[in-house]
């Protein structure tokens, strides 16, 4: 098996797949670009330790299981973006700023003795359009999309795989507004954040899901658009960490004065609540 990495150089998305002469035989995606994106494939599944590590495009794979993605080299002005776990027998899904989604072989990504191919010599992706993220293609899961203005939808993984170069449209933006946050859907309940640092939850039956579509308005926002927003059981309450690692959770008799309706405005977050307007600090 090999590693398969999504990197950036300039704008140009690249894909690259690298091996390393030791074992164990488990696969790396290393991607190089920007450092922001989400990742919906949380945190390495149980029973593999193959970890995809992702920016703005596909960089090489790397054949051994990393543990320190600091230690990973990239092209000059490449940098890496996000890691995740997976396999070469895994599906790849790529989700673009612009709602598309492409799908790739894992054992189909080209070699990486170099420093990766152009993402867009594998699939038609328009030019104006970055990856959002990539992630391991799980057909039964279900996961909430959300655009920049605040729009979303919750769609089922399977209907965003693509038999072609040319991806499937699955959210609907026009420019100024894109594609923003992709997150896996869990619990009964959704917390939004916008960049005006006002927090919202409401039950998760309010949004509808599609197999693709603008989507219903998430949060109302004057000014700005949406900064995060996680899925949970309120039965557990609401947790987020902040930039020191620290864990907070309020219960849900403590989430009251921010519970509501889909699409109405929230309250100032809570106290303690990250600066960047993020759940994970």
């Amino acid at each position: 098996m090999a590693d398969r990495c999504l990197g950036n150089r300039r704008g140009e998305e690249k894909i690259r797949q690298g091996h390393r002469d030791r074992p164990p035989p488990h696969d790396v995606l290393q991607c190089a670009g920007s450092r922001s994106g989400s990742n919906p494939a949380g945190d390495d599944r149980e029973g593999t330790d193959h970890r995809r590590h992702l920016g703005e495009g596909l960089d090489p794979a790397l054949k051994g299981h990393i543990s320190d993605v600091s230690t990973l080299q990239f092209k000059e002005g490449d940098g890496l973006k996000l890691s995740f776990p997976a396999s070469t027998t895994d599906r790849i899904l790529v989700v673009t700023t612009g709602g598309k989604a492409y799908t790739l072989g894992g054992d189909k990504l080209p070699g990486g003795r170099g420093h990766g191919e152009p993402l867009r010599i594998i699939v038609d992706m328009e030019n104006d359009q970055d990856v959002l993220t990539a992630f391991v293609h799980d057909p039964a899961r279900k996961l909430l999309i959300s655009s920049a203005a605040g729009n979303g939808f919750v769609v089922l993984e399977g209907d965003m795989a693509a038999n072609t170069r040319k991806g499937k449209q699955i959210m609907n933006v026009a420019m100024p507004d894109e594609a923003k946050l992709v997150i896996p859907v869990k619990g009964d309940h959704v917390a939004i954040v916008g960049e005006n640092r006002k927090m919202l939850v409401f039950p998760l039956v309010q949004i509808p899901e599609m197999g693709r579509g603008k989507g219903v308005r998430l949060q109302r926002y004057k000014d700005g658009g949406v900064s995060d927003m996680r899925c949970f059981a309120i039965a557990d309450g609401l947790t987020w960490a902040d930039s020191a690692g620290r864990s907070f959770t309020k219960s849900k008799d403590e989430l009251l004065e921010w519970m509501g309706d889909r699409a109405t405005a929230g309250r100032a977050v809570p106290k303690g609540f990250p600066r960047s307007g993020k759940f994970t600090g």
